[in-house]
């Protein structure tokens, strides 16, 4: 599902956070054209990026974001359930990024802005991103651990 209300259930569209191969400029959601009306679910870490219509690895990381919230949460969840587990948990964590070597105060401040153009409503008034973050691995791992995964109850 996606902000617009089109697109199919319980199917996510994922973007890479990455740098692109031979240039090593940061990958973000704005980068693409705009011819590019596909509306995002998330933004996900990603290896580097390759080329225009390839599978994308940040698509992996989800499925396995996905499968673990599967494999570590108590009860069984519904697909919509583990959705919203992985919508809750984005954020672009500056503390942790500054601490990886591809990503400095610039770079940061850069996803920041193109994050939030995505998620706020375009001239036609459809937003094309859910979640104004990246997939975080660890806010996933916390809200598993207190128990919350599954009851729609928000993360601090």
């Amino acid at each position: 599902r996606h902000p617009d209300g089109s697109g199919l259930r319980n199917f996510i569209t994922v973007i890479p956070l990455s740098r692109h191969k031979p240039s090593g400029q940061l990958l973000v959601p704005s980068s693409r054209d705009q011819n590019d009306t596909e509306t995002i679910t998330l933004a996900a870490a990603s290896s580097y990026a390759s080329s225009r219509g390839e599978t994308c690895p940040s698509a992996g990381v989800a499925a396995v974001a996905a499968a673990y919230i599967i494999a570590a949460s108590p009860g069984k969840l519904t697909a919509e359930e583990i959705i919203g587990i992985l919508l809750r948990n984005v954020s672009v964590p500056e503390e942790r990024m500054l601490k990886l070597r591809d990503f400095n105060r610039d770079s940061v401040m850069e996803l920041r802005k193109s994050l939030s153009v995505l998620t706020g409503k375009d001239r036609l008034g459809i937003r094309r991103m859910e979640a104004e973050g990246i997939l975080d691995l660890w806010k996933i791992c916390q809200e598993i651990s207190r128990g919350s995964a599954g009851t729609d109850a928000p993360v601090k």
